[in-house]
C-alpha cells in the first residue's frame, strides 16, 4: 500500500544517502518488531474467532445489499467526469497532485469545522465531494478511499495493510456545506 511505499522510499533514502552502508543502517534504527506476516497473521486468527466469524458474516451481510446496482438499492456508480476528448489508451494518464495548508490555516479550517461539530477528516472529504460533484454527471456516486491506519507498532511494516473503504456521496440535494458533510461521512 501507499504507506509502505513511503516506509521503503524513506529507508532507501536514508541509505542511499549515508556516507557508509552502516551508517545508513544505523539511520534506520532497529528493524521493526512486526512483519507483514505477523500483521496477516493475527489478522488471520481474529477472523476465525467467534467475535471474528460474527463480525465478517454481519459484513458479508451489509456489503451483499450495498453491491446490488443501485436500482436494487446498492451503491451508485463512481463519478461521472467529462472528458476533453477521447484518449487513446497509451494516452490516457493520472497525475496526483498536492497541496498543503499552512499551519494558520489549518488551524482556522479545524476551528471553523469543530464549530460546526466536523472533524477534519469530514472537512476535506466533503470539500472533495462537492468539488467532483460539480462536474460529475450526477450528483449522487461512490468514492473510493484507503484508510491506512495503522497500529503505531506497525508504522515501518511493509505490505497491503490499507483497507478500501466506499462512500456513498448523495448531494442532489442543495444543503449548505455543514449539513452535506454530515451526510457524507
Amino acid at each position: 500500500d501507499a504507506a509502505s511505499l513511503n516506509v521503503l522510499t524513506a529507508e532507501l533514502g536514508a541509505l542511499y544517502t549515508a556516507a557508509s552502508p552502516s551508517d545508513g543502517l544505523a539511520l534506520l534504527g532497529p528493524a521493526p518488531s512486526h512483519t507483514h506476516k505477523c500483521v496477516a497473521s493475527a489478522k488471520r486468527r481474529w477472523a476465525a474467532s467467534a467475535a471474528g466469524r460474527a463480525a465478517l458474516a454481519k459484513e458479508e451481510a451489509f456489503w451483499a445489499l450495498r453491491l446490488r446496482s443501485e436500482e436494487e438499492g446498492g451503491l451508485p456508480a463512481a463519478p461521472q467526469l467529462p472528458l476533453l476528448s477521447k484518449p487513446a489508451a497509451a494516452e490516457a494518464g493520472l497525475a496526483r497532485l498536492w497541496w498543503r495548508l499552512d499551519g494558520p490555516l489549518w488551524e482556522q479550517l479545524q476551528a471553523n469545522g469543530k464549530l460546526r461539530r466536523l472533524t477534519p477528516t469530514q472537512v476535506l472529504l466533503s470539500a472533495y465531494a462537492s468539488t467532483l460533484a460539480c462536474w460529475s454527471s450526477s450528483r449522487h456516486f461512490t468514492l473510493t478511499l484507503a484508510n491506512f491506519g495503522r497500529e503505531a507498532e506497525h508504522e515501518r511494516v511493509g505490505g497491503q495493510l490499507a483497507d478500501v473503504m466506499l462512500i456513498d456521496v448523495d448531494l442532489r440535494e442543495q444543503l449548505p456545506f455543514a449539513q452535506s458533510a454530515t451526510r457524507i461521512v
